[in-house]
């Protein structure tokens, strides 16, 4: 429930283990709460019931988003005082004939937000054109419908509210303590140097920080791409079978397949390479210890190895004809060092 307290809530749960979980020997259960809203962020990763995702990648989006916002602001602001003289002129002439500060605030406000609109109807034009491209370059579904979707509406009032109302507040402040002789002498150009500086050298360093985390984001998806997996990945079609019956008969369709000449090899296995594996306690003597280790771990058929063309550095893959290798398993480096046998 809403209002429901965690802590008190957790206090029930030893009476829950007692009356509900039938604990073997040498197994034991951990149960924990996650709120049905963080679900979907969560640590916890509730993998059986719902994908999850990392919500770092979304801080991480955000702050380029924000950085490219900045950006934008900045370089629209340096172009109107790169202006200087001209819209100097036009404020001085306006104060003047008796403009006060709100008249100024109002006319820079309202041209950064017509630029802004303007802006964003070409964007959306833009994007009305590449998403089909998009679509089926990412095989993506997305349609660009603005007045359909009310978060899409506000999030852009949002945008016009900042990139009009920011950059000309800061324009405004910028031009309103010039006296208007001053600018009419086109002595504003000196004192705006400085200001020009100053919006110049932040954005070089924003575009500094986007050009590197572009390169940077491209380089991993360089080594994602094209990076020894330690496996072969190529020409593989994944089968998910959820019914029970055809499970229970998972040899009898494998061989069924295995009759098309153009497959090559079949494997069965509880879950994929790469997905979120079961965890399992191992118990091992070591150094006259009995000691107990969580790994992860999958169930696997004799053609396995042989389909993900795995390296067996020692021993040898699995034999349907052999009965004992129903209890036996092939560990990796990783888990042969957890283990300290190296």
């Amino acid at each position: 429930h809403e209002n429901t307290e965690i802590g008190q809530l957790s206090k029930k749960l030893p009476a829950f283990y007692e009356k509900y979980m039938n604990l073997e020997e040498g197994f034991e259960y951990n149960l924990v709460f996650e709120s049905l809203s963080n679900t979907h962020f969560s640590d916890k990763k509730l993998e059986s019931d719902l994908p999850t995702m990392n919500i770092k990648y979304i801080y991480i989006c955000v702050a380029m988003l924000l950085i490219v916002l900045i950006f934008s602001i900045i370089n629209y602001v340096n172009l109107v005082v790169g202006k200087s003289i001209k819209t100097g002129r036009f404020i001085g002439l306006n104060k003047m004939y008796g403009i006060n500060k709100r008249g100024i605030f109002t006319y820079f406000i309202s041209d950064s937000l017509l630029n802004a609109i303007i802006a964003t109807l070409f964007s959306l034009l833009i994007l009305l054109l590449i998403l089909p491209r998009f679509n089926e370059y990412f095989n993506k579904d997305l349609v660009l419908n603005v007045f359909a979707n009310k978060h899409v509406l506000k999030y852009l009032v949002t945008l016009w509210t900042v990139i009009g109302v920011l950059p000309g507040c800061i324009l405004a402040l910028i031009f309103i303590p010039i006296k208007p002789l001053f600018i009419i002498k086109n002595q504003l150009v000196r004192r705006n140097r400085f200001i020009r500086k100053v919006f110049m050298f932040l954005e070089i360093a924003l575009l500094t920080i986007v050009v590197l985390g572009i390169i940077i984001v491209n380089f991993q998806l360089y080594n994602l791409k094209n990076r020894d997996l330690g496996f072969n990945k190529e020409n593989i079609i994944l089968i998910q079978i959820k019914n029970p019956d055809l499970i229970k008969k998972s040899s009898l369709f494998k061989d069924a397949i295995l009759k098309y000449p153009d497959v090559l090899e079949v494997t069965v296995s509880d879950i994929s390479v790469g997905d979120s594996y079961w965890v399992s306690t191992f118990h091992a003597k070591i150094d006259d210890q009995l000691k107990s280790y969580d790994l992860k771990s999958m169930i696997v058929d004799e053609s396995f190895i042989d389909l993900y063309q795995l390296e067996i550095l020692e021993g040898r893959s699995f034999d349907k004809d052999n009965n004992r290798d129903f209890n036996n398993c092939l560990i990796n480096e990783a888990a042969l060092s957890k283990l300290g046998f190296v």
